[in-house]
């Protein structure tokens, strides 16, 4: 493995008998060509305090599903620096919000652009959406779109995307707000790796003040799950229905644990509610925090449907006003 320099004190392991005992360096990189997969559980004893990395040449399901369960991080050794840059540097800080839905068709591309128009209103922010909803591309409220997620996805993968390309290519919406819609070919969902979607990010972190990204409901691709991991605020956008909150706890056992992402650390946002005023009792039982309840508009995403503007007729709701002001005054106060 060559030698990486890094600012950080970083152990590099490339044999079994290279790993000196209680090693408490920030982070301990393993060559894959050193230490087998099977041997590592008895490499890493007693490195609690560091952040394992297994660096490999090719990543596969089963060794991601390995790694994230015994708390590990995996990269493949052609985007070892770029993974050492994102976690290693000051815009690491920079927030991301992330929006995902507990089921379909609950409005998490809706809520991401309201809450980028209010932030960037509000605040004079740049905001950047990123669609990662791989299933839903999100074009409906983004008129005459000429990019989406797919012609960015060759620069990804040869690493040649900049902040400024990403900017260019990204659907300018409002003053301050620019999106990027998700893939137009959902059959690609599952061809994105996690290391691609690591570099988007970290370009938008680059190109914005505030990065949006817009997960969807299907947790199951690079990209719903790099985006949660990535995320410095992580939002849950549900119903208040029984299979809503079923399915919650489904998602926080089998995926979010094995991300290590708490669900106390968990934002709730409420949508299409038939009673708001029980957003905080339903939050509860799902062991997460509430922030903002939006009521049931039945009759509105009819009357949008043929409106350029969209967002208008949404904010023109005073309920929907304030449950996005009251989400952006949550990102206000926690920044």
């Amino acid at each position: 493995m060559e030698q990486v320099q890094s600012k950080y004190k970083i152990e590099i392991i490339e044999s079994m008998h290279s790993m000196p005992p209680g090693t408490v360096n920030e982070i301990v990189l393993i060559d894959e060509k050193g230490i087998e997969l099977q041997d590592l559980l008895t490499q890493i004893e007693g490195q609690s305090d560091s952040s394992i990395v297994y660096v490999v040449d090719d990543v596969s399901n089963a060794k991601q599903a390995f790694a994230s369960a015994h708390g590990m991080h995996i990269v493949r050794a052609n985007a070892l620096m770029s993974y050492l840059e994102e976690i290693h540097t000051d815009i690491h800080k920079q927030p991301v919000l992330a929006f995902w839905g507990v089921l379909p068709q609950l409005g998490t591309t809706t809520i991401a652009l309201a809450v980028a128009n209010q932030l960037a209103l509000s605040t004079g922010m740049n905001v950047g959406i990123l669609g990662l909803n791989l299933y839903n591309p999100g074009t409906s409220f983004a008129h005459d779109v000429t990019n989406t997620l797919d012609d960015v996805r060759p620069l990804l993968s040869l690493k040649q995307l900049t902040p400024t390309k990403l900017r260019e290519s990204m659907q300018l919406m409002s003053q301050g707000v620019w999106y990027l819609p998700g893939p137009r070919n959902p059959l690609n969902a599952m061809e994105y790796q996690p290391e691609e979607i690591a570099y988007l990010i970290s370009n938008a972190k680059q190109a914005f003040e505030l990065v949006i990204v817009d997960v969807g409901s299907i947790l199951n691709t690079a990209a719903a799950l790099q985006s949660l991991v990535m995320a410095t605020l992580r939002y849950v956008v549900t119903k208040d229905l029984l299979e809503c909150q079923e399915r919650f706890i489904s998602q926080s056992q089998y995926i979010l644990k094995s991300l290590s992402i708490n669900t106390e650390e968990i934002l709730l946002i409420g949508n299409q509610m038939r009673q708001p005023n029980h957003l905080r009792d339903y939050a509860k039982t799902m062991n997460v925090l509430p922030v903002a309840a939006i009521p049931s508009f039945p009759e509105l995403p009819y009357y949008s449907e043929n409106e350029e503007d969209k967002l208008r007729l949404y904010f023109a709701q005073k309920k929907f006003k304030q449950a996005i002001e009251q989400i952006v005054n949550a990102f206000s106060n926690e920044k």
